[in-house]
């Protein structure tokens, strides 16, 4: 569903700028080239494509021929998502980027609204959209119209469950030059860490809308559970300063850590979970969240997720737009 907001390009003398949009693939020949026909099908214009190769050993360069002359193709030796993206990236023209996933799905709209948001708003540097999750036969399994908020601080949000898909990103180039773009050291979680460096120094906005396709199946990275835990756990202890200087002054800063250390511990992250009901307990007396907390750590599988329910349904909030809380 799209929301009800005019298209940039009805606005009559209006210099839009160019949008770059890059795939990166690795052996993803039977979904690759929906993602790429996704892309070209867009409304809006000036667009550029770029797809890059990292390394395919299936049919993916065989699919991706049909594309030469209306997409630029890029091959390189396999070195990773980052590694494919940062190379994509670097190499469009466009003052607004975005990527897709290979087995993902841009719907129509999408480009449009997010320039739109970003031509009302200077000072944003990043816009994200909502999603719907298909699995590996496009059978819709959910719809998120925006992003989960758990929290209004965009950083804490992030650092305590990225909600944001990675497909439905547009930023700015120079906050990506900024930064010097994704974490190739990381095998994974790549874009939390990118988008806590972004909450750290821009505004991040929200399209609320369905407008891609996000396909779950096993052969995505995401089905890598002990992967995703490492990795997650990796990207927040290196952020576990920024997050300690958010919340230091507030109120709820002992009932907070606690609530997160919860959501850790329900996702197996342990090492992070117990990291961070230890500052908790450092702010203050025992609270009911505290004795949760450890509840959860000390737990199965079973009761973590028990107390994880019972502690957050219904609590999720949702936001439009946020920005970085100094």
């Amino acid at each position: 569903m799209e929301p009800d907001r005019a298209s940039p390009r009805s606005s009559p003398g209006l210099d839009l700028p160019l949008v770059s949009v890059v795939v990166p693939v690795y052996n993803q020949g039977e979904y690759v080239r929906s993602a790429v026909e996704s892309v070209l099908a867009q409304a809006y214009s000036p667009l550029e494509l770029i797809v890059v190769d990292d390394g395919s050993t299936d049919d993916t360069a065989q699919v991706l021929r049909d594309f030469e002359g209306r997409a630029q193709l890029i091959r390189q030796e396999n070195r990773g998502a980052a590694a494919a993206l940062n190379r994509g990236i670097r190499a469009t023209r466009g003052s607004l980027v975005c990527w897709l996933s290979a087995d993902d799905e841009f719907l129509p709209g999408k480009l449009e609204a997010q320039v739109a948001a970003f031509l009302d708003s200077p000072d944003v540097g990043m816009v994200h959209t909502g999603y719907v999750d298909v699995d590996g036969s496009g059978t819709v399994l959910r719809t998120d119209y925006l992003p989960a908020v758990v929290d209004a601080d965009p950083f804490v949000n992030v650092f305590w469950r990225n909600s944001t898909n990675g497909s439905t990103v547009m930023l700015r180039r120079a906050v990506f030059d900024e930064l010097g773009g994704f974490d190739q050291s990381l095998r994974a979680d790549v874009d939390a860490d990118m988008w806590m460096r972004i909450a750290m120094r821009w505004r991040i906005a929200t399209v609320p809308g369905v407008y891609v396709r996000y396909r779950v199946h096993g052969n995505s990275i995401s089905a890598n559970v002990p992967l995703m835990i490492a990795s997650m756990t990796a990207v927040r202890l290196r952020h576990l300063d920024e997050l300690r200087r958010r919340v230091s002054q507030r109120p709820d800063a002992a009932a907070l850590l606690a609530r997160m250390s919860i959501a850790f511990a329900a996702q197996r992250m342990d090492e992070l979970a117990a990291i961070v009901l230890a500052d908790s307990r450092r702010r203050g007396r025992a609270t009911r969240e505290q004795s949760r907390a450890a509840l959860a750590l000390r737990g199965n599988r079973l009761r973590r997720n028990a107390v994880l329910r019972a502690l957050f349904q219904p609590a999720w909030r949702r936001v439009r737009s946020l920005g970085p809380r100094e």
